[in-house]
């Protein structure tokens, strides 16, 4: 029989690197001859499985609901769940009562799946679940080289169970970049993602537009994408919006995002906070897009963003060195070029479809052959009691909370670990 692999998701949302990574990878491991069960959370508001597959269709997909919004009516649903598809691997995104429904399973003595988070976000609250649980989980597995570290060096997990698993695009045959001349009338920007603050810094654009003005860089921006800030992006791009120099143009399918750019002799302008990839980035370098982007945290240890060689780096927030490196690549045809031709090998070398499918099909195998771990019954009996009941405004985190751990508002301590550990 083949392997069986069951991932567990979330449906708050629709947009995201785990549901576009999903998307992929399900299909992939079916044909490198795993049976793959997605299991979709459902609750009672915001969790919503068959809105999350109108954008993300799965072939063979779980419901696993939960109405109450408590810890045990959520543990009891995984439970019936897991039982019901009796997988040989749960991999585990952002489903933090799962981890306690397996260490309880295996206090008491139970043969259990082998289990493993797949970590593709930098998250203090995470990473102090992956802590609580680091003598049962049987792995880590991240998308970058910033949140591997974190996962042994905060997590607490052995290295040999943390693995990495890089993300993977399409390549379209475009053939080998072409002298792209640069645009010499106007410089058309492209934001491709989720307008949102303060992950994503979507407000960020109008200081770099105001920049771009003083410098008197002419230029065009289109939004591509929506989120739960674009009310007051709107509102804060009023005036660009109706003189026609910002678009607004809302989702669209990644089939319909590439072409348009590429042929527009478009740039790709990246202002985010913290990112484990992101997608957009590998997919406008496979289009011979060139990329400007801020140094996000998760750019520095991945090393796949260099500066002038495969995309244009600005410290987060800095406005005029925004400014300055779009200037430079409307400005300078041999830059512009060099960052097209390098980006295009990169992503041909490391970030393909078939190279990450293959990675991922290796490091899931290698996780049926690893001992299976057992952990510390005192710490499952103190960890599993976590998150008993719904706050006075119930949210999407008390239906199906992201970690059981309590990180109170200010974790400035943790960024500057974060910032401090990408550096190196």
């Amino acid at each position: 029989m083949p392997p069986h692999i069951l991932f567990l998701n979330r449906t708050a949302h629709t947009l995201g690197g785990a549901a576009t990574w999903l998307d992929y990878i399900e299909p992939g491991l079916r044909d490198c001859g795993w049976r793959v069960t997605v299991g979709l959370l459902e609750g009672k508001q915001f969790h919503r499985p068959e809105r999350y597959l109108e954008k993300h269709p799965h072939q063979e997909w779980l419901r696993i609901a939960c109405t109450t919004g408590t810890a045990e009516g959520r543990r009891e649903a995984l439970r019936e769940g897991i039982r019901s598809v009796k997988p040989d691997l749960i991999i585990s995104l952002n489903v933090a009562d799962a981890l306690a429904v397996i260490a309880d399973w295996r206090s008491s003595g139970q043969l259990t799946p082998r289990i493993a988070v797949s970590a593709q976000m930098i998250d203090e609250g995470l990473l102090q679940d992956i802590a609580a649980f680091s003598d049962m989980l049987d792995a880590v597995i991240c998308t970058n080289a910033l949140t591997r570290q974190l996962a042994i060096k905060l997590g607490g997990m052995p290295s040999e169970r943390v693995c990495y698993g890089p993300y993977g695009v399409a390549i379209p045959e475009l053939g080998l970049p072409t002298d792209t001349v640069v645009p010499a009338q106007r410089l058309h920007l492209f934001y491709v993602g989720r307008i949102d603050w303060p992950d994503k810094r979507i407000h960020d654009l109008v200081p770099i537009l105001d920049e771009l003005e003083a410098r008197a860089v002419p230029f065009t921006l289109a939004v591509i994408g929506s989120g739960p800030d674009e009310a007051e992006f709107r509102r804060r791009m009023q005036v660009r919006i109706q003189d026609g120099s910002v678009q607004l143009i809302g989702r669209l399918v990644p089939e319909m995002i590439w072409p348009r750019i590429h042929a527009a002799g478009g740039v790709l302008l990246l202002t985010s906070w913290t990112d484990t990839g992101p997608f957009v980035v590998f997919e406008a370098m496979a289009w011979h897009v060139p990329v400007v982007s801020s140094q996000y945290y998760g750019s520095g240890l991945e090393r796949a963003l260099r500066h002038t060689q495969t995309a244009m780096l600005f410290p987060i927030g800095d406005a005029p060195a925004a400014a300055d490196c779009l200037r430079q690549i409307w400005t300078d045809r041999v830059l512009h070029r060099r960052l097209i031709d390098n980006a295009a090998q990169l992503v041909h070398d490391w970030y393909s479809l078939e190279k990450s499918i293959a990675e991922w099909d290796r490091v899931f195998r290698s996780l049926l052959e690893m001992p299976l771990r057992t952990g510390s019954l005192e710490q499952v009996r103190r960890l599993v009691p976590e998150h008993s009941g719904l706050s006075a405004q119930p949210s999407e985190n008390d239906e199906w909370p992201l970690s059981m751990a309590r990180v109170g508002p200010d974790n400035s301590e943790f960024w500057a670990y974060v910032a401090e550990l990408d550096a190196d």
